[in-house]
């Protein structure tokens, strides 16, 4: 997977998804798991034997597989304990306590919060993720095991927001090549941005860089430029106020 995801681009499924779409759900998380509703894959599978990847943060820094591996299971729990302390400053006391406690307690905690909210799963800020728990849904996330339903909409999420991401950030990146290479009357690099703005409307019709798009993107990326002050730019609301700033706090004229 992890050779074939080296081929692979950010902007189209992933090696998993492309398996997972073909052999289908059955097949790839097992019998188990799809006639119970409880996903025991992800707890008995023998995949990820060396270093276990976090199915649901797959934007982890290089420096972070690396402290992950060096402190192992003691930096998972400060880690743990991190998140928690920080929900609790941001006043989420519930969902801190949740996250700081060992697991065991955190799945009665987690039981006890869908039966307040409904019998529903919902996001930190409120929105449903999964509806109409059933009594065995919650008695198998009691010993750990989390409803089937919830994790593959967690793992829709997930590759559907990856895509979402790296489409964007594909898109608005060639925007800004041809508008760096138009401006530096760099032809050669101007042209490959065109190739790429090819490649890209190809791949993604329904997104395609039009002419309109273009040329917004071009006047847009010019009054960028004129508004900028050091090699930065400013909201236009805070901008009178971060001048004075700049100017007050180093003494300028």
């Amino acid at each position: 997977m992890l050779v074939a995801n080296m081929f692979l681009d950010d902007d189209e499924d992933d090696a998993e998804t492309i398996v997972r779409k073909y052999i289908g759900e059955g097949w790839y998380k097992g019998p188990t798991t799809q006639y119970t509703g409880v996903d025991v894959a992800n707890r008995i599978g023998l995949s990820n034997l060396f270093f276990r990847m976090n199915p649901y943060n797959k934007n982890m820094s290089p420096a972070d597989y690396a402290a992950a591996i060096a402190l192992g299971p003691a930096g998972s729990i400060a880690s743990q304990q991190y998140r928690g302390a920080k929900q609790l400053l941001e006043g989420d006391i519930y969902r801190g306590i949740e996250t700081m406690v060992p697991s065991a307690v955190r799945n009665g905690m987690k039981i006890y919060r869908w039966s307040d909210e409904d019998y529903a799963i919902k996001s930190r800020r409120g929105d449903v993720i999964m509806d109409d728990v059933s009594i065995g849904d919650m008695a198998s996330q009691l010993f750990g095991f989390a409803p089937v339903s919830y994790t593959l909409q967690q793992e829709k999420n997930l590759s559907t927001k990856r895509i979402d991401r790296a489409t964007n950030k594909r898109r608005t990146g060639i925007l800004r090549k041809l508008y760096v290479t138009r401006r530096m009357g760099d032809s050669t690099g101007y042209r490959e941005a065109m190739q790429e703005l090819r490649r890209f409307n190809k791949d993604h019709r329904g997104y395609s860089i039009n002419y309109e798009s273009f040329k917004k993107s071009m006047e847009q990326h010019v009054r960028t430029s004129a508004l900028m002050v050091g090699g930065i730019t400013m909201s236009p609301r805070m901008r009178r106020e971060l001048l004075e700033h700049q100017r007050d706090y180093w003494g300028d004229d």
